[in-house]
């Protein structure tokens, strides 16, 4: 660890006082150094004050600066001009990276429907049951149109009325009557209902 000259440090021995001498002596002299340099400043600058050389560095300090504020009206213009196209460019960029976010979102959608719309004709569903394949990829959605396709067609089979269509068919007549169904009125129907009340 370096100590400020002049002071002694735990190295040197106790007893030895010429090497503390030394650095008291050095400080002492660089001390005097510096003052008489300030002192010496101070006159210097006193006896060589030139008032007409100090007025010509003031006036050509205030043309230069005289100048330079004639120069920045000057081209205040010129870069309100070029911040107003900035702006412009930077606008166009921006509507343009809005435009190809928005076709890049639709182009998507478009992708995702056009899946959807293969898997459900692979698989045999029938176009109004695509909006129910929510997969976006091809194996994904393919998968879920089968299944779906699946559940349509043991829906069909099951209690459908024989239609095909997935609806019973109401011109059956009711179940269990010995009624064809085919030119029963409602009066009839609820007469039959009644009947089986009793």
């Amino acid at each position: 660890m370096s100590t400020p000259e002049g002071t002694p440090t735990s190295e040197s021995p106790p007893g030895d006082t010429s090497a503390e001498d030394e650095a008291a002596q050095r400080a002492l002299a660089d001390a005097a150094a510096q003052e008489a340099d300030d002192d010496g400043d101070d006159d210097d600058g006193e006896d060589k004050f030139d008032e007409q050389r100090a007025r010509r560095k003031i006036d050509k300090a205030n043309r230069e600066a005289k100048s330079l504020r004639d120069r920045i009206k000057a081209l205040e213009p010129l870069a309100q001009e070029a911040e107003k196209r900035r702006k412009g460019e930077l606008t166009e960029a921006q509507k343009l990276t809005e435009e190809k976010a928005a076709l890049e979102v639709e182009l998507a959608e478009l992708r995702t429907s056009n899946v959807r719309r293969e898997a459900a004709e692979a698989a045999g569903l029938p176009a109004k049951f695509v909006k129910y394949i929510n997969a976006a990829e091809p194996a994904e959605a393919l998968a879920q149109a089968k299944e779906l396709a699946k559940e349509f067609k043991s829906a069909n089979n099951e209690g459908g009325g024989g239609t095909g269509t997935g609806k019973p068919d109401y011109r059956q007549g009711a179940r269990g009557a010995s009624n064809s169904g085919s030119n029963a009125t409602p009066d009839d129907l609820l007469r039959q209902m009644a009947g089986r009340g009793r």
